[in-house]
């Protein structure tokens, strides 16, 4: 069996076999806030004090503290979680300023064979994606889930395209959002996959003119490129070094060319969470910066309100 992996003050482990103990109140102060486990061990959070555990909806969302999307394990020391080998998950406190204080960690399980998990493959080069309609299925949605649409898969198109609609996998019925991954194969409630109707959801098509830039990086990260900034749609209002957002150098992986080509222009129905009264309007006041903020619908404001953020192809 692969030697387990435990970095300080991070992970002890219980049992050689199969269980690793999380020191929750330790993550505070532990750097790094990674930690490697056998594909076999299972999690079990440890703390004391009031705490919670939390997982994250995405990379982006664990960086950034942001709960929406994610799920609540527990608020009770000893919340456990089973083995998920070959994957990597991200884990934070939701309670007070306890994520931003450093209370998280990104837990990568080997895969069965003992071996790293392979990394995950980036959007084809526009110039080579071969031709499909970028027009998602308007109908499709997750089988016994008619909220979950291919809106839903281009949040987060690696996990959602392989949901399976009530008749289709996701990765069949949304080509723009979710490349080939979990989203994408999500099963329709028509049988299909979310990769057959979502084409631009699954991002399997990419809009003439919009390309993504060869040189953006996320500030300070080098190694997070446009082809990270596809894998969730969250991503795309990460500032990059040269101080632009992602969905304005990263225009293919943010699927701009669909909001911006929009016939419709600004929703009229959109306005900021919580603030009826920022709407498309207030946005163009002050952007780009505006167009990072999210909607009462969930929808980014780049998305919705594409006049108003007059992106400019690259």
């Amino acid at each position: 069996m692969a030697r387990r992996i435990v970095l300080s003050a991070l992970a002890t482990s219980l049992s050689a076999a199969s269980t690793t103990t999380i020191d929750w109140n330790a993550q505070f102060s532990a750097d790094p806030k990674t930690t490697t486990v056998d594909a076999d061990a299972d999690l079990v959070f440890s703390w004391s004090g009031g705490h919670d555990v939390w997982i994250m909806a995405d990379e982006f969302s664990y960086e950034e503290c942001d709960f929406s999307g994610g799920t609540n394990l527990g608020s009770s020391s000893g919340v456990e979680v089973s083995a998920q080998p070959g994957e990597t998950v991200y884990y934070s406190c939701s309670v007070g300023s306890h994520c931003a204080a450093g209370q998280k960690v990104a837990v990568t399980w080997e895969s069965a064979s003992g071996a790293a998990p392979a990394p995950t493959a980036g959007p084809a080069p526009s110039p080579t994606a071969a031709a499909v309609s970028c027009a998602d299925d308007e109908s499709w949605y997750k089988k016994n889930a008619p909220a979950k649409d291919c809106a839903w898969v281009a949040n987060l198109p690696e996990d959602r395209c392989g949901a399976k609609g009530d008749d289709s996998q996701a990765w069949q019925s949304c080509p723009v959002v979710g490349f080939y991954y979990n989203r994408a194969s999500v099963i329709g409630e028509d049988g299909s996959l979310a990769y057959e109707a979502c084409p631009s959801a699954t991002r399997r098509c990419y809009y003439d003119g919009y390309d993504d830039s060869e040189t953006w990086a996320k500030r300070d990260q080098p190694w997070k490129d446009c082809a990270w900034a596809a894998e969730a749609m969250s991503r795309c209002i990460a500032i990059g070094e040269d101080g632009s957002y992602g969905f304005e150098s990263c225009q293919a992986a943010c699927l701009i060319g669909k909001y911006a080509d929009s016939e419709s222009g600004d929703d009229d129905a959109w306005a900021k969470k919580n603030s009826p009264s920022k709407d498309c309007a207030w946005v163009a006041n002050d952007a780009p910066a505006r167009c990072s903020v999210k909607g009462e619908d969930d929808s980014w404001a780049f998305q919705s309100c594409p006049d108003a953020c007059t992106i400019v192809n690259l």
